[in-house]
This record gives structure tokens, C-alpha cells and sequence, in this order.
């Protein structure tokens, strides 16, 4: 084991240059779909997508398919096009 005394300048100087290095590591804060994935939507582009209201969206949603995380609700383009044509019906 090897003691290493430090002032305080060259502590504050390690501690930055490794909270650096931890915060380059790190993948970007925003995300960002792979070449297979679909970017998830929101209430609203869901909404939109669907030609209703987010109200109805809201009133509706044990019905959408969706994904939850940290109280926030996700759709999947491809699930919501699934889920109606799922719903179509044939007409005479």
C-alpha cells in the first residue's frame, strides 16, 4: 500500500480530473435510437399521430399499448400501428 500526502489544490485538482473522466464515460444524457429502433413518443405525438385529443389518449390508455418509466408514458409508432390494425374491421 502506498500513502500519497496531497495539499489541497492538488486534491481539487485529482478529484476534477476524475469526475471528468467518470462524466466522458458516460453515454449522452439524451437518448438516441439505434439503427433498428424507433425513437419512443410522447402524449401529445402520440395524439397526433392518432388524430385525437391527449385527453383521449389519457381515457383511453388501458387500451394503447404504452411503456412507463419514471411517470412518464411511452409509445412505440409500430405498436400503435399494430394495435389498430388489430382494431380494423372488415366493412360489407
Amino acid at each position: 500500500m502506498v500513502i500519497i500526502q496531497l495539499d489541497t489544490e492538488q486534491l481539487k485538482s485529482l478529484i476534477q480530473t476524475e469526475f471528468r473522466k467518470v462524466l466522458n464515460d458516460q453515454p449522452p444524457a439524451e437518448y438516441r435510437p439505434g439503427p433498428n429502433e424507433e425513437r419512443p413518443l410522447n402524449v401529445g405525438q402520440t395524439a397526433e399521430f392518432l388524430g385525437i385529443s391527449e385527453q383521449t389518449v389519457y381515457q383511453n390508455i388501458k387500451k394503447i399499448p404504452h411503456k412507463k418509466r419514471f411517470g412518464r408514458l411511452y409509445f412505440i409508432k409500430s405498436e400503435l400501428v399494430a394495435y389498430l390494425e388489430a382494431g380494423t374491421q372488415k366493412t360489407a
